[in-house]
Order: C-alpha cells, then structure tokens, then sequence
C-alpha cells in the first residue's frame, strides 16, 4: 500500500508531456547546442517546423548539433521561457562555450581569443516565423564582423530579406 502511494505522489508531480498532433513530445528542462570546433557565426534555431530535426535526448536535455550552417529548423516547440541553455564545442574538449546576455558585455572583449557566444538584442517581429532564438558565436577579435554576418543571417532566413534585421554593431 505504501509503494502504490508513493507512486501516486511521485508520479502526480510529475510534468505531464505535450501532445501535438497525436504525438507525444517531452519538454525540455535544458537545451545543448554542440558546435563544430571553431565554429563563428550565427546559431539560429528556429522552433516548431514541420520536417525540422528532432532532439537527442541526455535526461531531460534536448541535445541539438548545429549544422556548419549555424541555422536549425527543429521540429519540436520553443520550450518554455527560462529553460536553461548551454552550448558545446564538439571536438576532445567538449568546451563549454561561455554565453552573455548582450553583444556588448565587457567579459566577451575580455577575452579577444577565447570562443564565446552572446544572443542578439534585438527583436524584429510582425513575421508569423514561429519562435526562435538567435546568438552570435564569436571570438572578440571578429565580433564585430560576425555580429553583422549573424544579423545579415538571421534577416535573410527568418524575416525574408527585408533588411529589418540587419545590425551593425
């Protein structure tokens, strides 16, 4: 009696999965993007596309390798605001690349040859794109042309080339 109780309890704690379609999707409570080594450039998922890649799963992380593109047209939805988000550089190392909340944080010039990532900040919308994320992986030493070519990216891929989203830094 005791077990089927506790069961009950661990069980009704529980976050109940998405059904979408007649299919049954996990939510994701952290999400891991894997780059290339030396990867530079723009990382742009975007959620919710009909065909787009699924998720390797490591718990309850949804692990995505981003093409030498850097754009990712993933299957699944957006998970929630505040999931946390982590990105790897693939290779022996495993780098953890370090991200900041701006292109303008002082710690991402700190480092002029260390690869880091920072997320646009900016938003354009008004597209009917489902959700995405958008973020620059850079090295100081090139952020300033990297930022422009993720804008330049990003414009192009989600808001059809209208040039609205095209930054200079």
């Amino acid at each position: 009696m005791t077990r089927q109780l506790l069961f009950l309890i661990v069980t009704g704690c529980a976050v109940a999965p998405t059904v979408r379609d007649g299919v049954v999707e996990r939510r994701a409570e952290a999400e891991a993007f894997v780059t290339i080594a030396g990867y530079r450039g723009p990382l742009i998922a975007i959620y919710d596309q009909p065909g787009g890649i699924s998720p390797a799963w490591r718990g309850d992380t949804a692990v995505y390798v981003v093409p030498a593109s850097g754009i990712m047209r993933i299957a699944v939805a957006e998970p929630m605001r505040g999931t946390r988000v982590s990105l790897v550089e693939s290779g022996a190392s495993h780098r953890p690349i370090a991200i900041f909340g701006t292109c303008d944080e002082e710690p991402l010039v700190a480092a002029p040859d260390l690869t880091q990532a920072c997320w646009l900040d900016f938003w354009v919308g008004g597209t009917g794109i489902p959700d995405h994320i958008v973020a620059v992986v850079t090295r100081a030493s090139s952020l300033d042309a990297d930022y422009y070519r993720a804008t330049f990216v990003y414009d192009s891929v989600v808001h059809g080339g209208n040039g609205r989203a095209v930054r200079k830094r």
